[in-house]
């Protein structure tokens, strides 16, 4: 009998173990794509500890190239409550247990998926298993959740992948100078709305010409003008009475209160707050954030950024040494990335995921120089710059953002390509590209600019393709057909957690079967009294 009214619901003290996970990654890859280099698997309630060294050599161009090759590498954590299958904790612990839910079907904590060597993510990890032969889908998953994850904190305008697709998924561009403009903006939060008080709330109605109906016993607005002529009705028969009719306010009308002032103005202030939970899929969820209670399960629920490095690729120039080819020359690259990883006790369990993505530096060339030109074919003025009072004053802070501020040539230059905050132009960041290397009207081939490796878009859009990159060419490489970068990641992760391992195996050699044979096993016999 137990003399206190306790229940214990805490674990026991497990004896904690420590292991090692030793990286030694040799692939290669292409520009433009997200590439999953390694992963280390997280069982439940294990932490880790540990770093990693990333080598990238680009192979060699026909010429150096103008622009810089940007490389970020990055190591997440991907918790498998993040995976589309679990809806909470307490989901995944019955599917961890195999106990069923409410309709009596069992969630598989592991799920197979056929393994195929062709697969781009199996391909470009180095990952072996019998062709034709079942998988656990954790890393194909972990991979697709965590592109899902960073593709909706882009942006609302990029599809999201299937949880089983196995090629790799494109690369994100690296915008600086164009990360500020949005396709749309949330205009109420902005602006805020007033709710307005009318004083009567039946107000008169007149009307300018009145004429008897047909029943002669009522009156209504006419429906002809002043000479008689009928006004026309539209396919609906409803018509259009102008100014005839109107409602007169003047005497009765609409009042705004302070108190309601004050209230947009908290509206915006809550929305803003509620604009830092854009990806959060279930609204619910939103508003009990917005209430100011925590959901621990939310956290782990989502990818977890252990640590994320940028660089740029330097060259090498190498010349010809033979006589006859002595002004030929061939660039190589190189650069070296380490990345560092610390996690607490993960409850969950999960996939640490390290990928890297190549991107070449979008140039933007011909955007608009406001301060040279304000409008596709006038010079500006002084009330095109900025202006204190009237900027200070302006309700609404938000600039249209011509086609023109990106490519001065776009066919729709007054064309709207997003919005962004007012006077942004004013911070300037754009790239001078001349001389013989200028990009030229019409976009003729141009040799000297095949040192400038990027994606000339016409009629630049903000879709897609602006975030993500697509059909980046690989023409500036000596060899355009073989993958044009080679990465070598080495490191080691010391996981802690509760796996019991086995004492350290020794040979067999009869050491045992020697001793013991030497050994008297007879016991003495005592005489009963």
């Amino acid at each position: 009998m137990k003399l206190t009214e306790t229940i214990s619901a805490l674990p026991i003290e497990a004896e904690a173990s420590q292991r090692s996970d030793v990286l030694r990654c040799i692939t290669s890859g292409r520009a433009g794509e997200c590439l999953p280099l390694a992963y280390v698997p997280m069982l439940r309630e294990d932490r880790a500890n540990g770093r990693v060294r990333i080598r990238v050599e680009m192979e060699e161009t026909v010429f150096p190239l103008l622009n810089a090759v940007n490389v970020t590498a990055m190591a997440h954590f991907v918790p498998y409550l993040a995976f589309e299958r679990f809806n909470g904790l307490e989901h995944l612990n019955r599917s961890y247990k195999g106990e069923p839910e409410v309709d009596a079907s069992v969630t598989p904590f592991i799920e197979d998926m056929d393994y195929d060597v062709l697969h781009e993510i199996n391909y470009t990890m180095g990952i072996h298993a019998r062709t034709g032969s079942k998988i656990n889908s954790a890393v194909v998953e972990a991979y697709n959740t965590l592109w899902n994850f960073r593709a909706r904190a882009r942006s609302t305008k990029i599809a999201q992948r299937g949880k089983l697709d196995t090629d790799l998924a494109p690369a994100f561009w690296r915008n600086p100078g164009m990360s500020h403009i949005v396709p749309d903006f949330d205009q109420a939060m902005i602006d805020g709305e007033v709710a307005l008080q009318v004083v009567n709330p039946k107000l008169p109605v007149k009307s300018e010409t009145r004429r008897l109906s047909p029943d002669n016993n009522h009156q209504m607005p006419s429906i002809v003008d002043a000479d008689d002529n009928a006004v026309p009705g539209d396919a609906n028969g409803f018509r259009d009475w102008g100014e005839r009719i109107f409602a007169e306010m003047s005497a009765d009308g609409l009042v705004v209160s302070l108190a309601n002032i004050e209230l947009a103005k908290k509206t915006a202030a809550f929305a803003a707050l509620r604009k830092q939970y854009a990806g959060v899929e279930e609204d619910y969820l939103i508003d009990l954030l917005m209430s100011g209670y925590r959901i621990p399960d939310l956290q782990m629920s989502q990818p977890i950024l252990l640590d994320r490095r940028s660089t740029i690729v330097g060259y090498s120039q190498r010349w010809a040494t033979d006589g006859a080819n002595l002004d030929q020359s061939v660039t190589r690259g190189e650069t070296y990335i380490d990345l560092r990883m610390r996690t607490p006790p993960m409850n969950t369990g999960g996939i640490i995921l390290i990928t890297m993505e190549i991107v070449p530096e979008q140039l933007f060339e011909r955007q608009q120089d406001w301060f040279l030109n304000n409008a596709p074919n006038f010079a500006p003025t002084v009330d095109d710059f900025p202006e204190f009072v009237r900027d200070y004053l302006d309700p609404e802070k938000v600039d249209v953002v011509p086609n023109s501020h990106v490519d001065v040539e776009h066919t729709d230059p007054t064309g709207t390509f997003g919005y962004a905050p007012l006077n942004h132009v004013w911070k300037r960041n754009i790239p001078r590209v001349g001389g013989k290397f200028m990009r030229q009207v019409g976009d003729p081939f141009v040799e000297d600019r095949q040192r400038i490796w990027g994606v000339e878009t016409i009629d630049p859009a903000l879709v897609e393709d602006f975030y993500v990159v697509n059909n980046l060419h690989h023409n500036v490489f000596a060899d355009t057909n073989a993958d044009p970068f080679e990465i070598t990641t080495l490191g080691n992760v010391d996981i802690v957690g509760n796996t019991v391992f086995g004492k350290r195996l020794e040979e067999d050699t009869g050491d045992y079967d020697v001793i013991d044979s030497q050994v008297d096993k007879s016991r003495i016999e005592q005489e009963e009294e």
